[in-house]
């Protein structure tokens, strides 16, 4: 029996494309409180930091370490109240190799990633080399007690652009399936982290 590539053209884009309703400002946030057994990101993106001048991005730049995530209102109020309840939580987030690390995606490793494993999340690294084609579409999304997804609209420059919601049946599937194959093709973001020789390419903050 013929084994599949797991890094052939992504399939179902047609489905995937399928959307049911744009979701309202809050709606997001409300369903990431409110969802029952499992949650999934997937993060395609560089870079989401257009107009990111928030004060931990701040802090982060001028080399201080990750504040405790006690009392913050993602990391102890929406993740660990989660995962507390015994909620799964997985990320992965699919990079190449090269370019080097840019500032937002280590600011968001050094001061997200390792915060959100404090609070039970777990977080995967998907590194595609640079002779494969990328296994899965490059298009954000998560997906919630493996029912219905929230497909994340980005422009170039990363800024958001609105969510809408999927619920028709064929285009959850895909995100299943695109929730599958990213956590067998990953790693855990710690074991990433200690070995990957892009740390050493990143040139240091001034």
């Amino acid at each position: 029996m013929k084994t599949e590539d797991p890094w052939r053209s992504p399939r179902g884009v047609e489905d995937a494309a399928r959307r049911d309703a744009r979701l309202a400002p809050g709606d997001l946030e409300d369903l990431l409180r409110s969802f029952r057994r499992s949650v999934f990101r997937l993060e395609t993106l560089d870079d989401y930091s257009e107009g990111l001048e928030d004060d931990e991005y701040r802090s982060w730049y001028h080399g201080n370490a990750p504040p405790p995530i006690d009392g913050h209102w993602w990391y102890d109020g929406i993740v660990r109240a989660a995962t507390s309840e015994d909620k799964r939580w997985d990320r992965v987030h699919m990079l190449r190799p090269s370019p080097p690390l840019g500032d937002y995606l280590r600011y968001s490793f050094e001061f997200g990633y390792t915060r959100s494993e404090q609070a039970g999340e777990r977080c995967h690294i998907l590194e595609v080399p640079e002779a494969r084609s990328l296994p899965l579409p490059k298009e954000d999304f998560w997906l919630f007690d493996d029912e219905f997804g929230v497909v994340l609209n980005f422009d170039a420059q990363g800024r958001w652009r609105g969510a809408e919601l999927v619920t028709y049946p064929p285009a959850v599937e895909e995100l299943r399936r695109r929730r599958d194959v990213a956590l067998a093709l990953a790693v855990p973001f710690a074991s990433w982290s200690s070995r990957s020789p892009l740390c050493g390419r990143v040139p240091a903050r001034r």
